[in-house]
């Protein structure tokens, strides 16, 4: 690779790392939510979510950190798979990559959904006691 195509560390992280983030915003998100709906009960289990969560992040950390040293240029997990456990194990990398993106900009959708329609909601009300 090229010196001058590489990002520097600071200018990496601010770009790449966004994903990891709301994937792992909207999984929080949605386990709560999950508890929620349960019962009141069950949210003692939110601090153990959180912990396996934060486990799961240093996991994935470490293993991102030794997928850079070992092909330093570029790949993921396609890549990865693909020459260490064979083409069909690439391709189920691959296809769980696409179903993230997928399901993280939906997510994201949705909450830029609720966000207008909570705000109209508010108008509406702020409107209505103005009148009164």
């Amino acid at each position: 690779m090229v010196e001058s195509e590489k990002l520097p560390k600071w200018k990496a992280l601010a770009v790449l790392s966004s994903d990891a983030l709301s994937s792992s915003t909207y999984a929080t998100e949605e386990i709560l939510l999950t508890l929620i709906a349960v019962s009141s009960i069950a949210l003692n289990w939110s601090v153990p979510v959180s912990f396996a969560i934060l486990a799961l992040l240093f996991i994935v950390t470490l293993s991102y950190r030794k997928t850079i040293e070992t092909y330093r240029n570029g790949g993921g997990a396609y890549i990865f798979s693909k020459e260490n456990l064979g083409v069909n194990f690439g391709l189920i990398s691959g296809a769980a990559l696409l179903f993230g993106i997928f399901f993280t900009q939906r997510n994201a959708c949705r909450k830029k959904a609720h966000s207008i329609k909570a705000y109209s909601d508010y108008s509406r009300f702020r409107n209505a006691s103005r009148d009164h």
